[in-house]
């Protein structure tokens, strides 16, 4: 008598209660059907784990899309951020510069004007 023991699966050919199956009571037609059988569920699980996959794979990759979308919105913001920033440096500058010019005019025409109040009294 040749005994596997394997857990019982529902509606399996000759089981036992221990969860064996005898199969020296099968005909070669029941132990192919039965392996069949066994087969097709193990196919059939093995496909529910590759569609999981696949949709863990799909969640995962828009996931991540929206992460590439959201960093090129980001650098294009920073880019334009350090525009501005080199924008408004340049024109502080020239701010700084015309201050300066203006400055040095009014330090020289206070100067001509002490000069002049001298000359007058």
């Amino acid at each position: 008598m040749i005994k596997f023991f394997r857990k019982r699966a529902k509606n399996s050919p000759s089981g036992t209660k221990s969860g064996e199956v005898d199969f020296s009571s099968m005909t070669k037609e029941e132990i192919a059907a039965y392996y069949e059988k066994k087969m097709q569920q193990q196919a059939e699980n093995q496909t529910k784990i590759i569609q999981n996959l696949r949709g863990e794979l799909t969640k995962s990759n828009e996931k991540l899309q929206n992460q590439e979308d959201t960093l090129t919105q980001t650098r294009e913001q920073l880019s334009t951020v350090k525009q501005n920033l080199n924008n408004t440096e340049s024109k502080l500058k020239s701010t700084l510069s015309e201050l300066s010019f203006t400055t040095n005019e009014l330090e020289k025409s206070k100067e001509e004007n002490t000069k002049a109040q001298r000359e007058i009294s």
